[in-house]
């Protein structure tokens, strides 16, 4: 597998269109730190290996995902599923380093990074829906990860 750089994230994050200017590793680590505490590391990590495999040519990346974006009603199958996931994961960094910048996406109230609880409904996965973020002392640097109270 290719190793994946902070260099590449950038010029990925470039070329799907994101500014991706400093911060973005506050991005992914809030990403990260999302899969972590909704116990859901194993899609962060799928997320990464995917940008991994194309680290080679992320032009052609670009336009399988502009292609399959182009199309119409059709559907999907699983691995243009998670192609089409890697701009919403960009999304979802951004939406962690700037969400004072978005507030349309929070219905017009003001959110810092500290305001996770409002991030994460917004940049959840599918697979994470229903499921609950949980921090401790509702600081933004302190976390816990949930416990599973079923056996």
């Amino acid at each position: 597998m290719n190793k994946l750089t902070h260099n590449d994230l950038i010029n990925l994050g470039l070329l799907l269109g994101y500014k991706c200017s400093g911060g973005l590793c506050r991005g992914i680590s809030g990403m990260l730190m999302q899969a972590i505490l909704a116990d859901d590391e194993e899609t962060f990590w799928n997320r990464v290996r995917l940008i991994a495999a194309h680290t080679q040519d992320f032009e052609a990346l670009n336009k399988k995902i502009e292609q399959i974006k182009k199309r119409e009603k059709v559907e999907l199958n699983h691995e243009e599923i998670a192609l089409l996931e890697i701009p919403a994961f960009y999304e979802g960094m951004e939406l962690y380093l700037n969400p004072a910048k978005h507030r349309d996406v929070f219905n017009g109230t003001y959110c810092t990074q500290s305001h996770l609880n409002k991030i994460f409904p917004v940049t959840q996965s599918k697979s994470l829906e229903g499921s609950k973020l949980s921090t401790v002392l509702n600081k933004a640097y302190a976390f816990d990860r949930p416990i599973r109270m079923d056996g």
